[in-house]
């Protein structure tokens, strides 16, 4: 893993990845002619078309505090190419019960993939010493999405939602689930 890390301040910035895949821009830049987004892509984009995507997390740490800034893909979707947050922060030398917040920016698969590990027949929370932050509209925008064969692309209420971990955690810092903060 190449660590990118920036300082501002006494703020240290470290982007992690969880892996990536290829994909095709038009998917992602639906409505942008390939004249404006070949450019940008440069030599990423392959022949066939192709171009990397990387699910990518951020470890803010600020005023003693160790934030992560979205989860990725996480190993929940068999074949899937994630999976490798945990080991990338290893190598930077921090662990799940390190994390003190968890910031979901919004509820995505490939965002939210590794608030929740398998355990006992369930899921409780990786990080059993973070809060987990969501903004409330980001939360409530969430909860219209109950189909997963028509939301797979936004969440996997059974598989990855983060929040059904528990109905409550134990231990550390945590508070009881779901958390409601403004980011």
């Amino acid at each position: 893993m190449a660590i990118k890390r920036v300082n501002v301040g006494s703020v240290e910035i470290v982007s992690v990845t969880d892996g990536a895949m290829r994909g095709t821009p038009a998917y992602f830049f639906a409505g942008v002619t390939p004249d404006v987004y070949t450019p940008a892509l440069g030599n990423d984009l392959r022949e066939d078309g192709t171009f990397a995507i990387e699910f990518g997390s951020f470890l803010v740490r600020s005023s003693g505090r160790t934030i992560l800034v979205d989860t990725g893909l996480g190993n929940k979707l068999p074949g899937g190419t994630g999976g490798m947050l945990l080991e990338n922060l290893k190598q930077i030398g921090v662990g799940p019960g390190d994390i003190d917040v968890v910031v979901n920016t919004h509820l995505h698969v490939d965002h939210v993939g590794w608030n929740c590990t398998e355990s006992g027949g369930g899921y409780v929370p990786t990080f059993p010493n973070a809060e987990y932050w969501i903004s409330e509209q980001e939360w409530q925008y969430s909860a219209l999405f109950k189909n997963p064969s028509v939301t797979f692309s936004y969440l996997i209420p059974t598989r990855s939602y983060p929040f059904r971990c528990s109905n409550s955690l134990s231990g550390g810092r945590s508070p009881r689930l779901p958390v409601y903060s403004a980011v």
